[in-house]
Protein backbone atom coordinates (compact mmCIF):
# COMPACT_ATOMS: atom_id res chain seq x y z
CA UNK A 1 0.00 0.00 0.00
CA UNK A 2 1.55 3.33 -1.02
CA UNK A 3 1.99 6.10 1.55
CA UNK A 4 -0.80 8.61 1.75
CA UNK A 5 0.28 12.22 1.38
CA UNK A 6 -2.55 14.05 3.15
CA UNK A 7 -3.88 12.99 6.54
CA UNK A 8 -4.89 16.24 8.26
CA UNK A 9 -8.67 16.42 8.76
CA UNK A 10 -9.10 20.10 7.87
CA UNK A 11 -6.82 19.86 4.83
CA UNK A 12 -8.72 16.81 3.56
CA UNK A 13 -12.04 18.65 3.86
CA UNK A 14 -10.67 21.70 2.05
CA UNK A 15 -9.24 19.64 -0.81
CA UNK A 16 -12.36 17.50 -1.14
CA UNK A 17 -14.56 20.61 -1.32
CA UNK A 18 -12.42 22.02 -4.14
CA UNK A 19 -12.58 18.75 -6.06
CA UNK A 20 -16.35 18.39 -5.69
CA UNK A 21 -16.99 22.00 -6.72
CA UNK A 22 -15.34 21.29 -10.09
CA UNK A 23 -17.72 18.41 -10.82
CA UNK A 24 -21.25 18.68 -12.17
CA UNK A 25 -22.84 18.09 -8.77
CA UNK A 26 -25.60 20.08 -7.14
CA UNK A 27 -24.69 22.17 -4.07
CA UNK A 28 -26.91 19.97 -1.93
CA UNK A 29 -25.05 16.81 -3.06
CA UNK A 30 -21.71 18.45 -2.31
CA UNK A 31 -22.93 19.42 1.17
CA UNK A 32 -24.05 15.84 1.78
CA UNK A 33 -20.62 14.43 0.90
CA UNK A 34 -18.85 16.98 3.08
CA UNK A 35 -21.28 16.31 5.94
CA UNK A 36 -20.48 12.60 5.63
CA UNK A 37 -16.75 13.35 5.78
CA UNK A 38 -17.20 15.56 8.85
CA UNK A 39 -19.13 12.79 10.59
CA UNK A 40 -16.34 10.28 9.89
CA UNK A 41 -13.68 12.73 11.13
CA UNK A 42 -15.76 13.46 14.24
CA UNK A 43 -15.77 9.75 15.08
CA UNK A 44 -12.03 9.53 14.41
CA UNK A 45 -11.32 12.40 16.82
CA UNK A 46 -13.60 10.86 19.44
CA UNK A 47 -11.56 7.65 19.20
CA UNK A 48 -8.33 9.59 19.77
CA UNK A 49 -7.03 9.73 16.20
CA UNK A 50 -5.02 12.86 15.44
CA UNK A 51 -5.10 12.27 11.70
CA UNK A 52 -6.88 10.11 9.13
CA UNK A 53 -5.44 6.66 8.50
CA UNK A 54 -6.14 3.82 6.12
CA UNK A 55 -6.67 1.37 8.98
CA UNK A 56 -9.30 3.56 10.62
CA UNK A 57 -11.18 4.10 7.33
CA UNK A 58 -11.32 0.40 6.56
CA UNK A 59 -12.47 -0.41 10.10
CA UNK A 60 -15.13 2.31 9.89
CA UNK A 61 -16.26 1.09 6.45
CA UNK A 62 -16.62 -2.52 7.58
CA UNK A 63 -18.42 -1.62 10.82
CA UNK A 64 -20.80 0.81 9.12
CA UNK A 65 -21.57 -1.57 6.27
CA UNK A 66 -22.35 -4.39 8.69
CA UNK A 67 -24.71 -2.07 10.55
CA UNK A 68 -26.45 -1.07 7.31
CA UNK A 69 -26.83 -4.70 6.24
CA UNK A 70 -28.22 -5.62 9.65
CA UNK A 71 -30.65 -2.67 9.49
CA UNK A 72 -31.74 -3.64 5.94
CA UNK A 73 -31.19 -0.13 4.56
CA UNK A 74 -31.30 0.46 0.82
CA UNK A 75 -28.40 -0.07 -1.57
CA UNK A 76 -28.22 3.68 -2.21
CA UNK A 77 -27.19 4.33 1.41
CA UNK A 78 -24.42 1.72 1.21
CA UNK A 79 -23.23 3.14 -2.10
CA UNK A 80 -23.09 6.63 -0.60
CA UNK A 81 -20.99 5.21 2.25
CA UNK A 82 -18.56 3.67 -0.23
CA UNK A 83 -18.40 6.85 -2.29
CA UNK A 84 -17.71 9.01 0.76
CA UNK A 85 -14.91 6.74 1.96
CA UNK A 86 -13.62 6.58 -1.63
CA UNK A 87 -13.54 10.37 -1.72
CA UNK A 88 -11.46 10.47 1.47
CA UNK A 89 -9.08 7.73 0.31
CA UNK A 90 -8.39 9.35 -3.04
CA UNK A 91 -8.04 12.79 -1.53
CA UNK A 92 -5.48 11.37 0.90
CA UNK A 93 -3.61 9.71 -1.94
CA UNK A 94 -3.76 12.82 -4.12
CA UNK A 95 -5.59 10.89 -6.86
CA UNK A 96 -8.41 13.24 -7.84
CA UNK A 97 -9.34 11.65 -11.17
CA UNK A 98 -11.70 9.06 -9.69
CA UNK A 99 -12.54 10.39 -6.25
CA UNK A 100 -16.20 9.35 -6.36
CA UNK A 101 -15.77 5.86 -7.83
CA UNK A 102 -15.49 3.44 -4.90
CA UNK A 103 -15.04 0.32 -7.02
CA UNK A 104 -11.66 1.28 -8.50
CA UNK A 105 -9.85 0.17 -5.35
CA UNK A 106 -8.94 -3.10 -3.79
CA UNK A 107 -9.39 -1.44 -0.39
CA UNK A 108 -13.01 -2.45 -0.08
CA UNK A 109 -14.66 -5.58 1.11
CA UNK A 110 -17.00 -6.67 -1.68
CA UNK A 111 -20.35 -8.36 -1.40
CA UNK A 112 -18.96 -11.23 -3.46
CA UNK A 113 -16.39 -11.98 -0.77
CA UNK A 114 -19.03 -12.01 1.95
CA UNK A 115 -21.17 -14.39 -0.13
CA UNK A 116 -18.23 -16.74 -0.64
CA UNK A 117 -17.57 -16.77 3.11
CA UNK A 118 -21.07 -18.14 3.66
CA UNK A 119 -20.48 -21.11 1.35
CA UNK A 120 -19.36 -24.56 2.39
CA UNK A 121 -15.72 -25.58 1.95
CA UNK A 122 -16.74 -27.48 -1.17
CA UNK A 123 -18.41 -24.40 -2.64
CA UNK A 124 -15.53 -22.05 -1.79
CA UNK A 125 -13.01 -24.38 -3.43
CA UNK A 126 -15.20 -24.69 -6.53
CA UNK A 127 -15.47 -20.89 -6.83
CA UNK A 128 -11.67 -20.49 -6.60
CA UNK A 129 -11.07 -23.13 -9.29
CA UNK A 130 -13.81 -21.57 -11.47
CA UNK A 131 -12.14 -18.16 -11.23
CA UNK A 132 -8.79 -19.71 -12.16
CA UNK A 133 -10.47 -21.41 -15.14
CA UNK A 134 -11.91 -18.08 -16.34
CA UNK A 135 -8.53 -16.41 -15.97
CA UNK A 136 -6.90 -19.15 -18.04
CA UNK A 137 -9.39 -18.42 -20.82
CA UNK A 138 -8.30 -14.75 -20.69
CA UNK A 139 -11.68 -13.48 -19.54
CA UNK A 140 -11.48 -9.82 -18.54
CA UNK A 141 -11.02 -8.99 -14.87
CA UNK A 142 -14.30 -7.08 -14.70
CA UNK A 143 -16.23 -10.05 -16.13
CA UNK A 144 -14.55 -12.42 -13.70
CA UNK A 145 -15.60 -10.22 -10.77
CA UNK A 146 -19.17 -10.11 -12.04
CA UNK A 147 -19.35 -13.88 -12.65
CA UNK A 148 -17.78 -14.55 -9.26
CA UNK A 149 -20.31 -12.34 -7.48
CA UNK A 150 -23.38 -13.76 -9.25
CA UNK A 151 -22.21 -17.35 -8.90
CA UNK A 152 -21.46 -16.93 -5.20
CA UNK A 153 -24.90 -15.38 -4.69
CA UNK A 154 -26.61 -18.23 -6.54
CA UNK A 155 -24.70 -20.90 -4.62
CA UNK A 156 -25.60 -19.17 -1.35
CA UNK A 157 -29.30 -19.42 -2.24
CA UNK A 158 -28.84 -23.01 -3.41
CA UNK A 159 -27.04 -23.96 -0.22
CA UNK A 160 -29.86 -22.62 1.96
CA UNK A 161 -32.39 -24.98 0.38
CA UNK A 162 -30.00 -27.84 -0.36
CA UNK A 163 -26.96 -28.02 1.97
CA UNK A 164 -25.29 -30.88 0.12
CA UNK A 165 -22.27 -31.34 -2.14
CA UNK A 166 -22.45 -29.82 -5.61
CA UNK A 167 -22.16 -33.25 -7.22
CA UNK A 168 -25.43 -34.31 -5.55
CA UNK A 169 -27.53 -31.26 -6.53
CA UNK A 170 -30.74 -32.14 -8.40
CA UNK A 171 -32.40 -30.20 -11.23
CA UNK A 172 -35.40 -29.41 -9.01
CA UNK A 173 -33.11 -27.78 -6.42
CA UNK A 174 -31.53 -25.67 -9.18
CA UNK A 175 -35.00 -24.54 -10.29
CA UNK A 176 -35.95 -23.63 -6.70
CA UNK A 177 -32.77 -21.58 -6.31
CA UNK A 178 -33.45 -19.92 -9.68
CA UNK A 179 -36.84 -18.70 -8.45
CA UNK A 180 -35.19 -17.09 -5.43
CA UNK A 181 -32.43 -15.65 -7.60
CA UNK A 182 -35.03 -14.09 -9.88
CA UNK A 183 -36.56 -12.26 -6.92
CA UNK A 184 -33.15 -10.96 -5.82
CA UNK A 185 -31.97 -9.94 -9.29
CA UNK A 186 -35.02 -8.27 -10.82
CA UNK A 187 -33.01 -5.93 -13.06
CA UNK A 188 -30.93 -7.60 -15.75
CA UNK A 189 -32.04 -11.06 -14.68
CA UNK A 190 -30.97 -12.82 -17.90
CA UNK A 191 -27.48 -11.29 -17.83
CA UNK A 192 -27.09 -12.09 -14.13
CA UNK A 193 -27.59 -15.78 -14.90
CA UNK A 194 -24.62 -15.97 -17.27
CA UNK A 195 -22.07 -16.44 -14.47
CA UNK A 196 -23.90 -19.33 -12.73
CA UNK A 197 -24.65 -20.86 -16.15
CA UNK A 198 -20.93 -20.92 -17.05
CA UNK A 199 -20.15 -22.31 -13.61
CA UNK A 200 -22.44 -25.35 -13.95
CA UNK A 201 -21.31 -25.91 -17.55
CA UNK A 202 -17.72 -25.97 -16.27
CA UNK A 203 -18.67 -28.45 -13.51
CA UNK A 204 -20.15 -30.74 -16.18
CA UNK A 205 -17.08 -30.41 -18.42
CA UNK A 206 -14.66 -31.41 -15.65
CA UNK A 207 -16.82 -34.37 -14.59
CA UNK A 208 -18.13 -33.13 -11.24
CA UNK A 209 -21.71 -33.35 -12.52
CA UNK A 210 -23.06 -36.20 -14.60
CA UNK A 211 -25.77 -33.96 -16.10
CA UNK A 212 -25.38 -30.66 -17.85
CA UNK A 213 -27.47 -28.53 -15.48
CA UNK A 214 -26.49 -25.34 -17.29
CA UNK A 215 -29.41 -25.89 -19.67
CA UNK A 216 -31.73 -24.98 -16.80
CA UNK A 217 -30.35 -21.43 -16.90
CA UNK A 218 -31.68 -20.83 -20.41
CA UNK A 219 -34.62 -18.90 -19.09
CA UNK A 220 -35.89 -15.48 -19.97
CA UNK A 221 -37.39 -13.30 -17.31
CA UNK A 222 -40.84 -11.89 -18.07
CA UNK A 223 -40.71 -8.35 -19.33
CA UNK A 224 -41.19 -5.95 -16.50
CA UNK A 225 -43.53 -3.04 -17.02
CA UNK A 226 -43.13 -0.80 -13.98
CA UNK A 227 -46.18 0.92 -12.60
CA UNK A 228 -46.38 4.58 -13.50
CA UNK A 229 -46.89 6.20 -10.12
CA UNK A 230 -48.76 9.48 -9.95
CA UNK A 231 -51.24 11.20 -7.65
CA UNK A 232 -54.65 12.42 -8.65
CA UNK A 233 -55.68 16.02 -8.09
CA UNK A 234 -57.89 14.94 -5.18
CA UNK A 235 -55.03 13.07 -3.50
CA UNK A 236 -52.68 16.04 -3.74
CA UNK A 237 -55.39 18.28 -2.30
CA UNK A 238 -55.82 15.85 0.63
CA UNK A 239 -52.07 15.86 1.29
CA UNK A 240 -51.91 19.66 1.33
CA UNK A 241 -54.98 19.97 3.54
CA UNK A 242 -53.55 17.58 6.15
CA UNK A 243 -50.46 19.71 6.81
CA UNK A 244 -50.29 21.92 9.92
CA UNK A 245 -49.17 25.29 8.59
CA UNK A 246 -48.30 26.54 12.07
CA UNK A 247 -45.38 24.08 12.17
CA UNK A 248 -42.27 25.15 10.26
CA UNK A 249 -41.41 21.78 8.73
CA UNK A 250 -44.99 21.11 7.65
CA UNK A 251 -45.37 24.61 6.20
CA UNK A 252 -42.11 24.01 4.28
CA UNK A 253 -43.48 20.71 2.96
CA UNK A 254 -46.74 22.45 2.01
CA UNK A 255 -44.79 25.02 -0.03
CA UNK A 256 -42.51 22.38 -1.53
CA UNK A 257 -45.41 20.21 -2.73
CA UNK A 258 -47.23 23.28 -4.06
CA UNK A 259 -44.14 24.27 -6.04
CA UNK A 260 -43.75 20.85 -7.68
CA UNK A 261 -47.43 20.37 -8.50
CA UNK A 262 -47.64 23.85 -10.03
CA UNK A 263 -44.44 23.80 -12.10
CA UNK A 264 -43.55 20.13 -12.59
CA UNK A 265 -40.05 20.72 -11.18
CA UNK A 266 -37.86 17.76 -10.30
CA UNK A 267 -37.22 17.30 -6.61
CA UNK A 268 -33.53 18.21 -6.91
CA UNK A 269 -34.30 21.43 -8.78
CA UNK A 270 -36.90 22.37 -6.17
CA UNK A 271 -34.42 21.75 -3.34
CA UNK A 272 -31.79 23.89 -5.10
CA UNK A 273 -34.22 26.76 -5.77
CA UNK A 274 -32.85 30.08 -4.56
CA UNK A 275 -34.61 33.34 -3.78
CA UNK A 276 -32.74 35.04 -6.63
CA UNK A 277 -34.27 32.65 -9.17
CA UNK A 278 -37.80 33.92 -8.48
CA UNK A 279 -38.84 36.87 -10.65
CA UNK A 280 -41.79 38.34 -8.78
CA UNK A 281 -42.40 41.18 -11.24
CA UNK A 282 -42.18 38.96 -14.33
CA UNK A 283 -44.12 36.15 -12.63
CA UNK A 284 -41.64 33.43 -13.59
CA UNK A 285 -39.04 31.12 -12.09
CA UNK A 286 -35.72 30.79 -13.95
CA UNK A 287 -33.56 27.77 -13.16
CA UNK A 288 -30.84 25.61 -14.66
CA UNK A 289 -31.98 21.99 -14.58
CA UNK A 290 -29.58 19.78 -12.65
CA UNK A 291 -30.29 16.75 -14.85
CA UNK A 292 -30.02 18.34 -18.29
CA UNK A 293 -27.92 21.43 -17.48
CA UNK A 294 -30.31 23.59 -19.53
CA UNK A 295 -31.89 26.87 -18.50
CA UNK A 296 -35.69 26.91 -18.34
CA UNK A 297 -38.36 29.40 -17.33
CA UNK A 298 -41.49 28.33 -15.50
CA UNK A 299 -44.63 30.34 -14.77
CA UNK A 300 -45.21 31.74 -11.32
CA UNK A 301 -48.99 31.62 -10.93
CA UNK A 302 -50.78 33.94 -8.54
CA UNK A 303 -51.65 31.11 -6.15
CA UNK A 304 -48.07 29.78 -6.13
CA UNK A 305 -46.69 33.31 -5.68
CA UNK A 306 -48.97 33.77 -2.68
CA UNK A 307 -47.75 30.53 -1.07
CA UNK A 308 -44.06 31.25 -1.74
CA UNK A 309 -44.26 34.82 -0.46
CA UNK A 310 -46.14 33.66 2.67
CA UNK A 311 -43.47 31.05 3.39
CA UNK A 312 -40.54 33.40 2.73
CA UNK A 313 -41.95 36.29 4.74
CA UNK A 314 -43.54 34.50 7.69
CA UNK A 315 -41.96 31.05 8.05
CA UNK A 316 -38.46 30.92 6.62
CA UNK A 317 -35.71 32.03 9.05
CA UNK A 318 -34.88 35.70 8.50
CA UNK A 319 -31.13 35.00 8.59
CA UNK A 320 -31.30 32.38 5.84
CA UNK A 321 -29.48 33.62 2.77
CA UNK A 322 -29.63 31.64 -0.47
CA UNK A 323 -31.97 28.68 -0.64
CA UNK A 324 -35.73 28.86 -0.35
CA UNK A 325 -36.10 25.58 1.56
CA UNK A 326 -33.70 25.54 4.51
CA UNK A 327 -33.36 24.04 7.97
CA UNK A 328 -34.81 26.05 10.83
CA UNK A 329 -31.52 25.97 12.72
CA UNK A 330 -28.07 27.36 12.06
CA UNK A 331 -26.30 27.42 9.66
CA UNK A 332 -29.64 27.30 7.75
CA UNK A 333 -28.38 24.84 5.15
CA UNK A 334 -30.59 23.67 2.30
CA UNK A 335 -33.01 20.92 3.23
CA UNK A 336 -31.69 17.52 2.26
CA UNK A 337 -33.59 15.13 0.02
CA UNK A 338 -33.44 12.50 2.77
CA UNK A 339 -35.21 14.73 5.29
CA UNK A 340 -37.91 15.75 2.80
CA UNK A 341 -38.46 12.16 1.65
CA UNK A 342 -38.88 10.97 5.22
CA UNK A 343 -41.32 13.74 6.05
CA UNK A 344 -43.34 13.19 2.89
CA UNK A 345 -43.49 9.43 3.49
CA UNK A 346 -44.97 10.00 6.95
CA UNK A 347 -47.54 12.42 5.56
CA UNK A 348 -48.45 10.09 2.71
CA UNK A 349 -48.97 7.08 4.95
CA UNK A 350 -50.95 9.12 7.45
CA UNK A 351 -53.32 10.58 4.88
CA UNK A 352 -53.45 8.01 2.06
CA UNK A 353 -52.37 4.79 3.73
CA UNK A 354 -49.63 2.27 2.98
CA UNK A 355 -51.00 1.40 -0.46
CA UNK A 356 -48.92 4.28 -1.83
CA UNK A 357 -45.56 2.76 -0.94
CA UNK A 358 -42.91 4.00 -3.38
CA UNK A 359 -44.83 7.14 -4.33
CA UNK A 360 -42.52 10.11 -3.88
CA UNK A 361 -42.25 13.68 -5.07
CA UNK A 362 -41.73 12.43 -8.62
CA UNK A 363 -45.28 11.07 -8.56
CA UNK A 364 -46.47 14.67 -8.05
CA UNK A 365 -44.36 15.74 -11.03
CA UNK A 366 -45.96 13.00 -13.15
CA UNK A 367 -49.36 14.32 -12.12
CA UNK A 368 -48.52 17.57 -13.92
CA UNK A 369 -47.87 15.58 -17.11
CA UNK A 370 -51.14 13.73 -16.62
CA UNK A 371 -53.13 16.93 -16.31
CA UNK A 372 -51.36 18.36 -19.35
CA UNK A 373 -52.39 15.28 -21.30
CA UNK A 374 -55.97 15.61 -20.08
CA UNK A 375 -55.93 19.18 -21.43
CA UNK A 376 -55.06 17.65 -24.83
CA UNK A 377 -51.57 19.16 -24.88
CA UNK A 378 -49.40 17.71 -27.64
CA UNK A 379 -47.02 15.03 -26.40
CA UNK A 380 -43.84 16.75 -27.52
CA UNK A 381 -44.96 19.93 -25.75
CA UNK A 382 -45.46 17.96 -22.54
CA UNK A 383 -41.92 16.58 -22.75
CA UNK A 384 -40.58 20.10 -23.26
CA UNK A 385 -42.53 21.52 -20.33
CA UNK A 386 -41.22 18.76 -18.07
CA UNK A 387 -37.67 19.27 -19.34
CA UNK A 388 -37.01 15.91 -20.99
CA UNK A 389 -35.61 17.16 -24.32
CA UNK A 390 -33.78 20.15 -25.83
CA UNK A 391 -35.47 23.50 -25.66
CA UNK A 392 -33.87 24.66 -28.93
CA UNK A 393 -36.53 23.02 -31.12
CA UNK A 394 -39.45 24.39 -29.15
CA UNK A 395 -38.72 28.12 -29.01
CA UNK A 396 -41.89 29.05 -30.97
CA UNK A 397 -43.98 27.09 -28.49
CA UNK A 398 -42.54 28.36 -25.22
CA UNK A 399 -45.33 30.88 -24.79
CA UNK A 400 -47.95 28.20 -25.52
CA UNK A 401 -46.31 25.83 -23.05
CA UNK A 402 -46.43 28.37 -20.27
CA UNK A 403 -50.07 29.10 -20.93
CA UNK A 404 -50.90 25.36 -20.89
CA UNK A 405 -49.04 24.99 -17.63
CA UNK A 406 -50.89 27.95 -16.12
CA UNK A 407 -54.19 26.28 -17.05
CA UNK A 408 -53.22 22.97 -15.50
CA UNK A 409 -51.92 24.20 -12.14
CA UNK A 410 -54.06 23.11 -9.23
CA UNK A 411 -55.60 25.96 -7.25
CA UNK A 412 -53.83 26.45 -3.92
CA UNK A 413 -55.99 27.74 -1.15
CA UNK A 414 -54.31 30.72 0.46
CA UNK A 415 -53.09 30.09 3.95
CA UNK A 416 -55.46 31.66 6.33
CA UNK A 417 -57.11 31.34 9.57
Amino acid sequence: MEEFMITNFDELLCNAEQILSKRSLSPVTIDQYLAGMRQIFKIARALGHQSCSHEFLMHYLQTRENYYLFSCVGKARIQTLYRTVGLIVNTMAGDFSKCLNPFDFELYRTTATSNIDRLSVDGQQAIREFVAHLASRQVSESCIKSYKYRTALFLTLLQKSSPKELALVSPQEIIDALSKFCVREKNGFSKSLYGPKLFFKWLFDIGVLDKNLSVLFRVKAPRHYPEVKSFSSEEITKLLAALDKADYNESLLFTFISLIQSTGLRKTDAINLTVQQIDWAGRKISICQSKTGRAVQLPLTDSLAAVLSWFLLHKRPTLAQQYVFVDDFRPYAAKTATALNRQFAKLKHRVLGHRYYGYGFHAIRRSVGTRLHEKETLNYLITEILGHTSLQSVRPYIRTDLEHLRECCLPISLIGG
